[in-house]
This record gives C-alpha cells, structure tokens and sequence, in this order.
C-alpha cells in the first residue's frame, strides 16, 4: 500500500461519511473507507492513528457512530488485544472517543472481550448506540 497521508484521509473519510446516500460518490469511497477498511486488516497501527484523527476532526455524530459500529469495532474485533488498552484510556479521557466506543458491538469479539468493553460502556456512564 502507497504511504497515505494521515490527515488528508482522515477529511475524506468525515466528508464521504457526512454526505446523504444519494451524494456519495465511489471514488470518494474508495479514497476514504475503502483505505481504511484495507488499513484495519494489514496495518492496523495506522489504522488507530487515521480513527483518532477523524474523532479529532469532526463532532458529527452520524460520522462517529458509523467510525464506531465500522472501522473501530473491525479493528477490536480483530486486533483486540493489541488495541484495547489504549481504547479504555482514550475513551476516559475524550467523550468523543467514549462515544465511538459505545457504538461498537460485539462482531468477532469473544465473549469475554465483549464484556471488558461492555464494562468500559458502563464505567464511562453511557448507553450503547
């Protein structure tokens, strides 16, 4: 994969996911999504770093919860023990984050791992998305 500029895919993924469906071009998904969804599965590390930029770029909620429910709950599902520590100290300490946490589900998450995060969801006072 070409070396991706951070910031620049972090603004395409917040402007293709604010657009109403029927706006939504694919070559903006393949630009935006579609990279970090490949990112997820064979660099994850640059994975979290394009999630913390987008949560840093944007306050809209539809975008965050479709960040939650999609890349960030794909990459705890498969990389969970690699990202779950830095998730529960991200999350106490940005709301925003916090927020994209409990939009992710369960997915392929064991058990157990589900309810580490289920508890964090609690700890944090909030309600599944």
């Amino acid at each position: 994969m070409k070396m991706i500029d951070i910031s620049e895919l972090a603004d395409k993924y917040v402007t293709y996911s604010s657009l109403d469906e029927d706006k939504k071009e694919q070559h903006l998904y393949e630009e935006s999504l579609f990279i970090l969804q490949e990112m997820v599965n064979n660099e994850p590390e640059t994975a979290w770093n394009v999630i913390l930029e987008i949560i840093k770029r944007t306050d809209n909620k539809w975008v965050l919860t479709l960040l939650g429910c999609g890349e960030l709950e794909s990459l705890l599902g498969r990389h969970f023990d690699q990202f779950i520590d830095r998730s529960e100290k991200e999350a106490r300490g940005d709301k925003k984050f916090a927020f994209v946490v409990s939009c992710v589900w369960q997915n392929r998450m064991s058990d157990e791992q589900y309810a580490r995060l289920d508890r964090l969801v609690e700890e944090l006072g909030l309600e599944r998305e």
